[in-house]
C-alpha cells in the first residue's frame, strides 16, 4: 500500500515557481505605479498651464494687483525653479510680476531639464515660444517620461508615456 502525499522535492519546486511568479508580479506592479505617478505629475502640470492660460484670457488678476487705469493684466508666466518645482506668476502691463503659486512635483518625479519661461499673453492666451517640457522618473535602468508640448498659438498637448532603457 502506497502512502499518499507530496515529496519534499515536489513542495520545494512548487514554492520556487510561486516565488518567481510573485517576484515578477511585484516588479511589474512597481513599474506600473511609477508610470501612473509620472503621468499624474505631467497632467497636473498641464492643468496648471491651462489655468494660467485661462486666467490670461479672462484677464483674471490677483486682488489688489495691477492697480490703476493703465496697468492691466498682461498675462501669466510659468517659470522653472528647479528640477522639482515651478512657479506661476501674474504679469501686469507695467512689467510687475507677482508669484501666485509655487508648485512642487511629487513622487520622485522631476523635470527632465530646465525649460524657458512660458508666458501666456492676454487676451488670446498665445504662448511666447514653442517648446517641449518633459517629466521623468528614473529607477535603476528604466526611465519613464511624460511629455508636454506647447505651441505659439496657445495649444497645449500632453503625450503618452515613453519608457526608455529598461533591461
Amino acid at each position: 500500500m502506497k502512502k499518499q502525499g507530496f515529496t519534499l522535492i515536489e513542495i520545494v519546486i512548487v514554492l520556487g515557481i510561486s516565488a518567481v511568479v510573485l517576484w515578477q508580479g511585484s516588479v511589474a506592479y512597481g513599474a506600473h505605479i511609477r508610470k501612473i505617478q509620472v503621468r499624474e505629475q505631467g497632467r497636473n502640470f498641464v492643468v496648471n498651464l491651462r489655468k494660467a492660460q485661462n486666467d490670461a484670457i479672462t484677464g483674471n488678476k490677483p486682488t489688489g494687483f495691477c492697480n490703476g487705469a493703465t496697468d492691466q493684466i498682461a498675462g501669466y508666466q510659468v517659470d522653472y525653479v528647479d528640477a522639482t518645482s515651478y512657479t506661476v506668476s501674474a504679469i501686469c502691463s507695467s512689467g510687475t510680476a507677482l508669484i501666485t503659486e509655487r508648485i512642487n512635483v511629487e513622487y520622485n518625479t522631476e523635470f527632465f531639464s530646465a525649460f524657458n519661461p512660458i508666458i501666456f499673453f492676454s487676451p488670446l492666451g498665445e504662448i511666447n515660444e514653442t517648446q517641449r517640457v518633459r517629466f521623468s522618473h528614473k529607477v535603476d535602468s528604466c526611465v519613464d517620461n511624460y511629455r508636454v508640448d506647447l505651441e505659439r498659438a496657445g495649444s497645449i498637448s500632453d503625450d503618452t508615456l515613453e519608457i526608455t532603457g529598461c533591461t
